[in-house]
């Protein structure tokens, strides 16, 4: 019924009316089709609104209209919606719609307790600090600047925080195509982070402050050679054989389990 409806409206028109520029809306960027009528509508020549692009990877649609565009279920090109928990962080109050507000710039993603857990607030501070001063002193990396997006993964018991990690470590590395994230702190955290990029082979690599399970940089090393896990503090056997060592030497007569 609406297919007939479309044609008769068509018939009826003035000349150059065909299905091919249905709807025919004008527009000036591939953005504009994006938002009007969904995922992969890009902007044709005359300036209305196309058919969608078809993909077969995430790289297909980036290349074209950059960060937070992905490959969708379809096989066609999406934008992202930015996720609920999250925000742009830097540079902050940035104008426009997310993700076209990204262009030109490379987002880092964080993820931390920030609104339940000080000790994370003061983390997403150090990480907006220093993506702050690499775009103002080095103005960004090889002249791009960066953008952060910061996500908090506060949440009352642990099994809703790893489940509100992965959502939100799929949203940065499959939607948005972060490089990088920074966080999460907690272990178990960090391993369900890990095990959404593992299954999804993004090439994002998690770098946590506090995350100090030993067995994450053997999961890691499951993705490929390289290891996509990175933490700025010693394994929990690393402490151990520090910690004994220095007992044993405060207390050379003892022993140490």
């Amino acid at each position: 019924m609406a297919c007939g409806l479309v044609l008769a409206a068509c018939s009826l028109a003035l000349p150059g009316c065909s299905l091919d520029n249905i709807p025919n809306e004008t527009c000036n960027t591939d953005a504009d089709c994006f938002h009007a009528f969904g995922a992969g509508s890009v902007c044709a020549d005359a300036g209305y609104c196309g058919p969608p692009l078809e993909c077969d990877s995430d790289d297909d649609c980036r290349n074209r209209y950059g960060f937070g565009a992905f490959c969708g279920d379809g096989g066609t090109c999406g934008y992202a919606d930015l996720h609920p928990g999250c925000s742009v962080v830097v540079p902050a109050n940035l104008p426009g719609r997310f993700p076209e507000n990204l262009a030109g710039r490379i987002p880092i993603g964080a993820v931390f307790r920030s609104s339940s857990t000080q000790s994370h607030a003061v983390r997403l501070a150090a990480a907006r600090l220093v993506v702050s001063d690499i775009n103002d002193v080095e103005q960004g990396i090889g002249g791009t600047e960066l953008a952060l997006i910061g996500c908090d993964n506060s949440a009352e018991t642990a099994d809703l925080r790893e489940q509100i990690t992965r959502e939100q470590v799929a949203f940065l590395a499959h939607t948005v195509g972060t490089p990088a994230i920074v966080g999460p702190s907690a272990s178990g955290n960090s391993r369900a982070a890990l095990n959404v990029i593992i299954q999804g082979g993004y090439r994002t690599v998690l770098i946590s402050p506090a995350s100090t399970a030993s067995d994450l940089i053997e999961q890691a090393d499951e993705i490929d050679g390289f290891g996509m896990f990175w933490r700025t503090c010693a394994n929990d056997l690393g402490q151990a054989a520090i910690l004994a060592s220095e007992i044993s030497e405060a207390n050379p007569t003892g022993s140490v389990a």
